[in-house]
């Protein structure tokens, strides 16, 4: 949650978490599953295989802060003047960081 920069609006630990991120346009919430089977991203022509993907103004200073932070990263990729990386959350889960 800290190394995203997501702040807590709400909390039933430890089955649920409700977070924003700043100016609460962004909200997530996680809610604690057993026994979850992570879902193949659909094969496309696109090379996308993640289902969410965060946007920022500087792809390389998010890439050295996660990477501080001790972050599960891939590394910088270039999709056709996209530039971005995956991370991994501590389920395996991976999403996308972007310009």
């Amino acid at each position: 949650m800290d190394m995203l920069g997501f702040e807590l609006v709400h909390e039933d630990e430890p089955d649920a978490y409700t977070m924003k991120l700043g100016d609460r346009r962004v909200m997530i919430c996680l809610v604690k599953c057993e026994q979850i089977e992570q879902p193949r991203f659909p094969k496309n022509d696109y090379a996308v295989d993640v289902y969410y993907n965060f946007h920022t103004d500087n792809v390389d200073a998010a890439y050295e802060d996660l990477l501080k932070k001790g972050a599960n990263i891939g590394e910088i990729q270039n999709y056709d003047g996209i530039r971005g990386f995956d991370v991994r959350d501590p389920d395996g889960n991976r999403f996308g960081v972007v310009t």
